[in-house]
């Protein structure tokens, strides 16, 4: 078994006590999931959770307008959570994305899960607008 140390509790864990990420060369996060759940509960209590979502919503206005418009939107029935557009399977609610092309049309969105979704924007940035994001996608999952 693979054991890890928390930065903040200093005790070895196993890896599947750390979330993933990219950017540790470990694969890791840094800390363990019980020592970021107290940071994030700390976080929320002393207002700095707050703060931060006051400056996200202070610098990207459209995008936040947009996000609500949607919500209202799913809310008062006028937009439905439908499956997926790239693997067509049925999706829960709390999975279900929409994606905006452009923040000014509100309501002109796509709906994708949860994995389809971080997927097509990984491939949309790495790809030309004029390109079919999902071809080579469609085959490596149907193999």
């Amino acid at each position: 078994m693979n054991l890890k140390s928390c930065s903040c509790c200093r005790e070895f864990k196993p890896l599947a006590e750390f979330v993933h990420d990219k950017s540790n060369k470990t694969g890791r996060h840094h800390r363990c999931l019980q020592c970021e759940r107290k940071r994030s509960a700390e976080r929320l209590k002393n207002g700095k959770l707050a703060a931060v979502s006051k400056r996200y919503r202070a610098t990207h206005p459209q995008k936040v307008k947009a996000h609500r418009a949607v919500n209202g939107a799913v809310k008062k029935g006028i937009l439905k959570r439908e499956p997926c557009l790239n693997c067509k399977r049925a999706v829960e609610p709390k999975t279900h994305h929409f994606h905006h092309d452009d923040d000014f049309k509100e309501l002109d969105v796509k709906g994708f899960c949860l994995w389809c979704h971080f997927e097509y924007e990984r491939l949309k940035n790495l790809y030309p607008d004029d390109q079919e994001l999902f071809s080579f996608f469609m085959e490596m999952r149907a193999a």
